[in-house]
């Protein structure tokens, strides 16, 4: 017997059901991530955390969708990082300032004023606007780490947060399932 192209079993929808779910809470997870992110705080994940609790082992898809955007929003900061870095070090050495090993390049962004100073005298650079944008580079990148490592830090602990309650959820689950029924 042959379906007409309208209907449609209900199982052939399971799947894109799943996916829509799927997406729609890594939606809320981004929002709130945000959140988390604008406050310097994780006490929106956590409210977020007790009400998928509170929900019970259902919600346990919900958790796991929460840990892949905060994992992915985590790869996105620590890409932000090395792509700072890295900028740094072409900026610098197009200002005459080559920094050869990455120990000097943490160095600058330490901020040791009397390090970069130290550097420039070495490498020659005497031009008062080609020191000044050096140090403007510095710092400039200097903010930028610390802005993101804070941001870092934050989405660490709540992957961390996130993953503890993800392994509690899913022993209960499983201790859900292995009950006799009387």
């Amino acid at each position: 017997m042959m379906r007409s192209k309208k209907e449609v079993s209900v199982s052939e929808h399971l799947p894109e059901r799943e996916s829509t779910e799927r997406a729609l809470y890594r939606i809320q997870a981004g929002d709130v991530l945000t959140a988390c992110l604008e406050q310097s705080s994780d006490q929106p994940m956590r409210k977020l955390v007790e009400s998928l609790l509170a929900a019970g082992t259902k919600s346990l898809v919900a958790m796991q969708e929460t840990m892949a955007e905060t994992q992915k929003r985590r790869r996105l900061v620590e890409d932000d990082l090395r792509q700072i870095l890295t900028a740094l070090r072409a900026n610098l050495e197009s200002c005459g300032l080559p920094i050869d090993n990455q120990e000097d390049l943490v160095g600058l962004l330490r901020y040791r004023r009397s390090r970069l100073q130290t550097l420039m005298d070495l490498h020659g650079i005497e031009d008062d606007n080609a020191r000044e944008e050096c140090r403007r580079l510095v710092a400039d990148a200097h903010d930028l780490m610390k802005t993101l490592r804070a941001r870092l830090t934050i989405l660490q602990d709540i992957e961390k947060y996130l993953n503890d309650w993800s392994w509690g959820m899913m022993y209960q689950s499983v201790h859900q399932t292995e009950r006799p029924v009387n």
